[in-house]
């Protein structure tokens, strides 16, 4: 899935209108679950990292990154996907 992908003019309306409306646009359920699929892979890179001994300026960078994507993650739609609570 391309985060930066551009959307067309029908897209946006719909998303609009699902805003308005409360109901979460499926490409915010696509961008929440991509997001949390990265999540798991971001949490298994740094428990690998930390086995292997890496140096904490590797364990920032990762952890840079875990808090990076947090922040694409909706918490309602994450919640409804089973996702209890993103951290590491």
């Amino acid at each position: 899935m391309n985060r930066h992908s551009e959307t067309s003019a029908t897209e946006q309306k719909k998303d609009l209108a699902a805003k308005r409306s409360g109901i979460a646009s499926i490409r915010d359920v696509q961008e929440t679950a991509t997001s949390m699929w990265i999540h798991e892979q971001l949490y298994q890179i740094r428990q690998l990292l930390g086995e292997h001994g890496a140096n904490d300026e590797m364990l920032d960078a990762v952890d840079y990154l875990v808090e990076d994507n947090k922040g694409r993650i909706n918490p309602k739609i994450g919640a409804r996907l089973g996702c209890i609570g993103i951290g590491i």
